[in-house]
Protein backbone atom coordinates (compact mmCIF):
# COMPACT_ATOMS: atom_id res chain seq x y z
CA UNK A 1 0.00 0.00 0.00
CA UNK A 2 1.42 3.40 -0.93
CA UNK A 3 2.27 5.61 2.02
CA UNK A 4 -0.13 8.34 0.86
CA UNK A 5 -3.03 5.89 1.30
CA UNK A 6 -2.23 4.95 4.91
CA UNK A 7 -4.63 6.10 7.62
CA UNK A 8 -2.07 8.41 9.18
CA UNK A 9 -2.07 12.16 9.77
CA UNK A 10 -0.91 14.12 6.72
CA UNK A 11 2.38 15.33 8.31
CA UNK A 12 3.31 11.74 9.20
CA UNK A 13 2.51 10.51 5.67
CA UNK A 14 4.59 13.34 4.19
CA UNK A 15 7.52 12.56 6.48
CA UNK A 16 7.43 8.86 5.59
CA UNK A 17 7.16 9.59 1.87
CA UNK A 18 10.21 11.87 2.04
CA UNK A 19 12.38 9.52 4.13
CA UNK A 20 12.60 6.28 2.16
CA UNK A 21 15.96 5.39 3.75
CA UNK A 22 14.43 5.53 7.22
CA UNK A 23 11.47 3.39 6.11
CA UNK A 24 13.73 0.65 4.75
CA UNK A 25 16.01 0.80 7.76
CA UNK A 26 13.14 0.51 10.24
CA UNK A 27 11.35 -2.23 8.31
CA UNK A 28 14.36 -4.55 8.07
CA UNK A 29 15.51 -3.81 11.61
CA UNK A 30 12.06 -4.75 12.92
CA UNK A 31 11.83 -7.79 10.66
CA UNK A 32 15.23 -9.01 11.85
CA UNK A 33 14.38 -8.45 15.49
CA UNK A 34 11.11 -10.35 15.09
CA UNK A 35 12.92 -13.21 13.36
CA UNK A 36 15.44 -13.41 16.22
CA UNK A 37 12.66 -13.32 18.80
CA UNK A 38 10.58 -15.97 17.02
CA UNK A 39 13.63 -18.21 16.63
CA UNK A 40 14.21 -18.62 20.38
CA UNK A 41 17.69 -20.07 19.89
CA UNK A 42 16.81 -22.93 17.53
CA UNK A 43 18.99 -21.53 14.73
CA UNK A 44 22.19 -19.54 15.11
CA UNK A 45 21.58 -15.79 15.15
CA UNK A 46 24.25 -15.30 12.48
CA UNK A 47 22.29 -17.55 10.12
CA UNK A 48 19.09 -15.57 10.70
CA UNK A 49 20.91 -12.30 10.05
CA UNK A 50 22.44 -13.78 6.89
CA UNK A 51 18.99 -14.75 5.65
CA UNK A 52 17.66 -11.28 6.49
CA UNK A 53 20.55 -9.65 4.60
CA UNK A 54 19.95 -11.90 1.60
CA UNK A 55 16.26 -10.97 1.71
CA UNK A 56 17.19 -7.28 1.50
CA UNK A 57 19.20 -7.88 -1.66
CA UNK A 58 16.66 -10.25 -3.25
CA UNK A 59 13.70 -7.94 -2.67
CA UNK A 60 15.51 -4.91 -4.02
CA UNK A 61 16.85 -6.83 -7.03
CA UNK A 62 13.35 -8.12 -7.80
CA UNK A 63 12.32 -4.53 -8.39
CA UNK A 64 14.38 -4.58 -11.59
CA UNK A 65 11.72 -6.84 -13.07
CA UNK A 66 8.62 -5.02 -11.82
CA UNK A 67 6.94 -2.17 -13.68
CA UNK A 68 7.00 1.22 -11.98
CA UNK A 69 9.65 0.05 -9.49
CA UNK A 70 13.30 1.09 -9.35
CA UNK A 71 16.36 -0.67 -7.93
CA UNK A 72 18.20 1.65 -5.57
CA UNK A 73 21.53 0.97 -3.87
CA UNK A 74 20.54 3.32 -1.05
CA UNK A 75 17.59 1.03 -0.27
CA UNK A 76 19.98 -1.91 -0.10
CA UNK A 77 22.26 0.07 2.23
CA UNK A 78 19.31 1.06 4.42
CA UNK A 79 18.04 -2.51 4.66
CA UNK A 80 21.46 -3.95 5.44
CA UNK A 81 21.99 -1.24 8.05
CA UNK A 82 18.72 -2.22 9.70
CA UNK A 83 19.78 -5.86 9.78
CA UNK A 84 23.18 -4.90 11.23
CA UNK A 85 21.63 -2.81 13.99
CA UNK A 86 19.21 -5.62 14.87
CA UNK A 87 22.13 -8.06 15.04
CA UNK A 88 23.91 -5.76 17.47
CA UNK A 89 20.95 -5.36 19.85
Amino acid sequence: MPIDQLALPRPVRRFLAEHDFLNNFAAFCLLSLLALWANSGRVAASRIMGIAAALVVVLETAQLFLPNRVFDWMDVLAGLSGVAVAADL
